[in-house]
C-alpha cells in the first residue's frame, strides 16, 4: 500500500542537555507508538550533546526521536497504511486532528524544556471557539501559547481579529504505486499533488506517458513524471500562441514542433480565421494515442485523422522535418516550439550552428521574413535554465520577448518566448 509519515519538531530552550531529555524519551515514544513491540537501542551522537532513539512494532511502523546539539528535537513516525484510502488527503486515521493532538501531547510532556513547536506553522483567522472544536478538545489558550512565535504576532486581520498561530499538520504520504503524491518543482522543491488515480500509464519507445486525474486541474499529462499540460491550462495555449498579444494566424503557414497533446493544433484549427495549413511534427505516436483517448477536451477531433486539407500530423523527429523544410525551401509564417525544455544536441545534425540550440536556429532558417518563432520556456524558478535560453537568443542575435504566466497544473510561473525574424535587410543571419 504505502506509508504515512508524521514529522514533528520542537525547539528546546537554551541549556537543555541530553541528560535532561533522556528520562522522558520512553514517554515521548510511547505517545506516538502505543503498541511498541521492538525497542531499538538508543545511541549517543558522538561529539554532540544529542541522542537518537527509535521504536517499532514488528517492523510495520516505527518512530525515531533525535535530540540535536542545536536544541532541535525531531520526532518522526512512519505508519504502514492498511488500505489505499489511508493515503488520500483528509483520510483517517492520520488526520489533522490526530497530528495536532499528538503535537500538543508531546509538547506538554516536554514541559518547560520546550520553547515552541516548530512543526509547519501558518496563521489561521478562524473563530477561536471553532478551532478548539476542531482540535478535539484542546484548550485554546494552551494551543495558542504553545505555538505563538514572534513571527506570527502583532498583525491584525481586516476584520480586526488578532491572528491565532495554528499548526497545519499533515502526514507525508508515500504510496508504493501510482499516483505519486509528490512532484519536484523546477528549483528542487517538493509539492504535494492532488492526483486521485492514474487514468493512463504506459511506456513508449521514448518515454513514460502518464495521465493523472487531478481534483483541481482535471486530467494532467505527464511525460517521464514531468507535467506537460492539464485540462485547466487554457492560459498555456493562449500565451504560447500569443492570442492575447494579437498574433494573427489568418491564412498562415504554421509548423508545430512537438505538441503531442493536440491542444495547440486544435486551438489553431478552431480559430474564426484559422491558418491556411498547419504541419505538426511529433515523434511519439503513443502520446497522441493516449491524449486522443483520454484528453479529448484538449485535442478535440484533430488527432482522429493525421491528414486533412487544413493540417497534417507527421510522426517524425521534428529536427528532421525542419531539415527537410530547409532543404526544400519551405517557409513558415510561424514555427511553434512546444517540445520539452531540453535543447536538441547540435552535434547530432550536419549543420554549422552558432548556438547550442539547434531547434531555434533551424526554426529561424525556416521562417519567412517577418515570421515568428513561438516557444515554451521553463518555470521561472529555474533561473540557470532561463539564463541559458536567453543567452542563446542573444548569441544568435535575435531580439526576443518573454512572457511569464501562472499555469495551474504546473503550480508555478512559466515563461514563454516570442521572437520575430527581421525582413531581409535587417536579418543578419546567413540565409
Amino acid at each position: 500500500m504505502g506509508t504515512n509519515t508524521v514529522m514533528l519538531a520542537y525547539q528546546l530552550r537554551a541549556g537543555v542537555k541530553r541528560e535532561d531529555v533522556s528520562p522522558i524519551v520512553p514517554d515521548l515514544l510511547s505517545l506516538v507508538m502505543n503498541d511498541v513491540t521492538v525497542v531499538y537501542p538508543s545511541s549517543e551522537l558522538k561529539a554532540t550533546d544529542g541522542l537518537v532513539a527509535a521504536v517499532g512494532n514488528s517492523g510495520k511502523s516505527h518512530a525515531t526521536l533525535c535530540h540535536h546539539s542545536n536544541g532541535l528535537l525531531t520526532l518522526d513516525v512512519q505508519h504502514e497504511c492498511e488500505s489505499e484510502e489511508q493515503l488520500h488527503p483528509l483520510a483517517e486515521p492520520h488526520t489533522f486532528v490526530y497530528i495536532r493532538t499528538l503535537d500538543n501531547q508531546v509538547e506538554s510532556r516536554l514541559g518547560d524544556m520546550c520553547e515552541k513547536s516548530v512543526s509547519v506553522v501558518s496563521v489561521c483567522w478562524e473563530v477561536i471557539e471553532a478551532v478548539a472544536v476542531e482540535t478535539a478538545g484542546v484548550e485554546v489558550a494552551d494551543a495558542g501559547e504553545t505555538n505563538v512565535s514572534s513571527a506570527n504576532t502583532g498583525d491584525i486581520s481586516e476584520t480586526g481579529a488578532v491572528p491565532f498561530s495554528f499548526s497545519i499538520f499533515v502526514p507525508i504520504r508515500r504510496p508504493c504505486r501510482l499516483p505519486r503524491n509528490y512532484a519536484v518543482l523546477a528549483d528542487d522543491r517538493l509539492v504535494e499533488t492532488d492526483y486521485t488515480h492514474a487514468v493512463c500509464d504506459v511506456m513508449s519507445p521514448f518515454q513514460r506517458i502518464s495521465i493523472m486525474q487531478s481534483r483541481q486541474f482535471g486530467r494532467v499529462l505527464l511525460l517521464d513524471d514531468d507535467v506537460m499540460f492539464g485540462e485547466s491550462d487554457e492560459i498555456y495555449v493562449t500565451t504560447v500562441l500569443g492570442l492575447d498579444r494579437g498574433n494573427n494566424f489568418d491564412g498562415a503557414n504554421v509548423l508545430i514542433l512537438g505538441g503531442g497533446d493536440g491542444g495547440i493544433l486544435y486551438t489553431l484549427t478552431s480559430l474564426p480565421k484559422p491558418p491556411r495549413h498547419v504541419l505538426m511534427a511529433e515523434i511519439d505516436d503513443e502520446v497522441m494515442k493516449a491524449c486522443r483517448k483520454y484528453m479529448r477536451s484538449i485535442c478535440g477531433h484533430v488527432m482522429d485523422k493525421y491528414k486533412t486539407e487544413s493540417y497534417e500530423i507527421q510522426v517524425r523527429d521534428c529536427v528532421e522535418v525542419l531539415k527537410e523544410s530547409l532543404d526544400n525551401d519551405v517557409k513558415y509564417d510561424y514555427v511553434i516550439n512546444d517540445l520539452t525544455e531540453f535543447s536538441v544536441e547540435k552535434g547530432k545534425y550536419d549543420y554549422d550552428f552558432k548556438t547550442n540550440n539547434a531547434l531555434m536556429e533551424l526554426s529561424f532558417k525556416c521562417l519567412k521574413d517577418g515570421g515568428k518563432y513561438l516557444a515554451r520556456g521553463n518555470c521561472t524558478s529555474d533561473v540557470p535554465y532561463l539564463e541559458k535560453i536567453e543567452k542563446e537568443f542573444r548569441d544568435f542575435g535575435v531580439p526576443f520577448q518573454r512572457f511569464d504566466k501562472h499555469v495551474p497544473s504546473f503550480r508555478e510561473l512559466y515563461c514563454f518566448f516570442e521572437a520575430q525574424k527581421a525582413n531581409t535587410n535587417g536579418f543578419h543571419n546567413n540565409q
